[in-house]
């Protein structure tokens, strides 16, 4: 596999072959040519980007993460611990593993999360700066997952529904609508409007 551009990170950000614009705490990196960008980092470094797919390896005393842009560019942060994936698709970052203990996640909440972040990896930070959850696939976490989750959707449907998101949040917190329809929403395919803030119209 050819890398279009590789980043160092450490006490800077620097990349090859790529622009960096580094903005409230996110770092806006777009290669010069389409295709996966590499990051090395140190082991207790991870690199969270709002990109499709990643994967970690390790050579040298150094970890590389490898992220495939879902367009011409990647938004990017760095932050320090573990990284376990809980559920397919879903992984937590904490500092500690004491912190592994509380790490159940509601599956519908998580499934809303990954529509309406269209499909990209989901990551909850367990004391993540406030920075790393301006990215749509994460979530910075205090003492309740599913609380920082519905914050989440509640920021991401004010975004991709407009007028009818607080009704929609009201449905989703109250588990009254399916997946399937945040689904239809996020692609267009489905029009909701607010009947007041309880009911929703689709059509």
């Amino acid at each position: 596999m050819s890398y279009t551009a590789v980043c160092e990170v450490g006490d800077r950000f620097e990349c090859l072959n790529a622009e960096v614009a580094f903005e409230d705490g996110v770092y806006h990196v777009k290669p010069r040519s389409a295709g996966p960008v590499v990051f090395k980092h140190s082991p207790t470094q991870r690199v969270i980007c709002n990109g499709v797919r990643f994967n970690v390896g390790a050579w040298g005393g150094s970890l590389y993460t490898v992220w495939h842009p879902g367009g011409g560019h990647l938004d990017c942060t760095s932050v320090e611990g573990r990284l376990v994936e809980v559920e397919e698709g879903v992984y937590v970052v904490t500092p500690t593993d004491s912190d592994l203990a509380d790490t159940g996640v509601d599956g519908y909440l998580v499934s809303v999360l990954k529509v309406l972040a269209r499909g990209r990896p989901i990551f909850l930070l367990k004391g993540g700066s406030r920075a790393a959850g301006r990215l749509d696939n994460a979530v910075v976490v205090g003492q309740s997952i599913d609380d920082a989750v519905l914050d989440k959707i509640r920021d991401l449907l004010s975004v991709v529904a407009g007028g009818a998101s607080t009704c929609l949040y009201n449905a989703v917190e109250r588990r009254l609508i399916s997946v399937e329809v945040i689904d239809g929403v996020v692609k267009g395919e489905v029009e909701a409007k607010c009947l007041g803030d309880e009911g929703v119209e689709l059509r």
